[in-house]
């Protein structure tokens, strides 16, 4: 993008009716001063200058109007603060839940706001937190808006924050507007929009459905990997059952749910900015990981009874594509990105699936239960003829490997051991092949 450099910096050619020659030979310096105070009386002062914020984006921190913000925020906390939610906050959200749209007013400013429930339990809106906020100075022209690193809605350009936060996820201009994401994982992610002709910040919507508890440290947690992880063993190919969730993906053998740690084994790294800390017995939680310049955004899921790092939580679903997570994928009898749909439908032929088209794309969706929560997508781009996408989700209550009871103090037969391999087995999980995330949460919506 080409900087833009301000009109002020011009001489100024037209002078006050009534001043002399020796005012018209005023310096561009003096001539940048007066316009400045023309703009900014002096004496008035930045409301936001005082409040110190964090430095970079992703802790999800602003100043607005004097006070200090951050999200997650309780809704009890903007409450004191005088915002209101406009509506019944005496209604329930359920565990872990969301509603998004919601509205929140003081005086006469009313802002977009979306409410999360974090807690393990069914609350009451009013006691539940402010996850999610919009900030548009087109429709609150007096708001005074102020980020981490000293960016300032309404003056900051598009150049300021790409100093400030360096380069974003995705960045694409439409119509009138320029639109940077910054994605830090799951339901964590700040949208910036620039007005096309002058490149200025004029809107922020920022979005944090994560439990500051999940991403504290993680000393009060068992660091030592659980039976359900110590129990998971690796299938050695692609199984014949569909059910057993096997896949083959950035050129390892997973069955899903896989340990964090299985995939930390096998090259990926932990980005601490996407990924919780720790995760309570039973409950989800988020992981980000990166390997080769691509990242999988994960829900993760602790199959304990104790609180673990997030290593030794479960990753319950995984996504490839050729746009944004390009990592090769391969699931039942060898479906892979790029396979036309006549093959898929014979390797599918005796699974029981349902179609469902959408924008041009053709979704085949093998359902592993009632409430269609766990399942395996595989997309076609019906121009092409071709898999553009594949994703596997699956997050069932029990382990398969610890479901039923076990007799005699054994283990449990591991599934993979039923199905024949469709390749010879391999010694220390090396790589299968090399082929060419964003992942989807089951979560709750209101």
């Amino acid at each position: 993008m080409k900087k833009r450099a301000w009109l002020c910096l011009l001489a100024v050619t037209v002078m006050l009716a009534g001043c002399n020659d020796k005012a018209n030979d005023k310096t561009e310096e003096e001539s940048t001063s007066s316009h400045q105070i023309e703009e900014e009386p002096q004496g008035e002062k930045d409301p936001n200058g005082e409040i110190e914020l964090p430095g970079k984006l992703s802790d999800f921190a602003f100043a607005m109007d004097g006070e200090a913000y951050s999200l997650p925020m309780s809704v009890e906390a903007l409450n004191s603060m005088g915002w209101i939610y406009d509506g019944d906050d005496t209604k329930s959200m359920d565990s872990e839940s969301f509603l998004e749209g919601s509205t929140i007013k003081r005086g006469k400013v009313t802002l977009t706001a979306d409410i999360v429930n974090l807690e393990g339990e069914t609350l009451p809106i009013a006691s539940c937190q402010m996850g999610g906020i919009t900030l548009d100075l087109r429709e609150n022209k007096d708001m005074q808006v102020t980020l981490p690193g000293g960016i300032v809605m309404g003056k900051s350009s598009l150049n300021d924050v790409l100093e400030a936060y360096g380069e974003a996820a995705d960045q694409y201009e439409e119509k009138d507007t320029i639109f940077l994401t910054y994605e830090y994982g799951i339901y964590k992610k700040a949208d910036l929009l620039f007005d096309a002709q002058e490149e200025i910040l004029y809107k922020i919507e920022m979005k944090n459905f994560r439990s500051p508890s999940s991403e504290k440290g993680a000393g009060q947690v068992s660091r030592e990997p659980p039976k359900e992880v110590m129990g998971y063993t690796r299938p050695e190919g692609l199984q014949e059952d569909i059910s057993a969730f096997a896949l083959e993906y950035g050129g390892f053998y997973y069955r899903i749910p896989a340990p964090v740690a299985e995939f930390l084994k096998n090259g990926w790294s932990l980005l601490e900015e996407g990924s919780d800390k720790s995760v309570e017995a039973g409950k989800h939680g988020y992981v980000a990981l990166e390997k080769d310049g691509q990242r999988l955004y994960g829900v993760v899921t602790n199959y304990s009874d104790v609180p673990v790092i997030i290593e030794n939580s479960f990753v319950t679903s995984v996504h490839g594509d050729f746009e944004v997570t390009k990592v090769p994928i391969k699931v039942y009898k060898g479906i892979t990105l790029g396979m036309d749909e006549e093959n898929v439908k014979a390797l599918l032929d005796g699974v029981e699936y349902v179609t469902k088209e959408e924008d041009g794309v053709l979704n085949y969706y093998y359902y592993a239960d009632e409430e269609q929560l766990d399942y395996l997508k595989i997309s076609i781009d019906q121009s092409l003829g071709l898999v553009r996408e594949i994703e596997v989700n699956n997050n069932p209550d029990v382990l398969p490997q610890n479901e039923g009871e076990q007799e005699d103090g054994e283990d449990s037969a591991d599934a993979t051991a039923m199905y024949t391999p469709e390749e010879p087995p391999r010694e220390d999980n090396v790589p299968a092949s090399t082929l060419p995330d964003d992942s989807n949460e089951k979560g709750e919506s209101e």
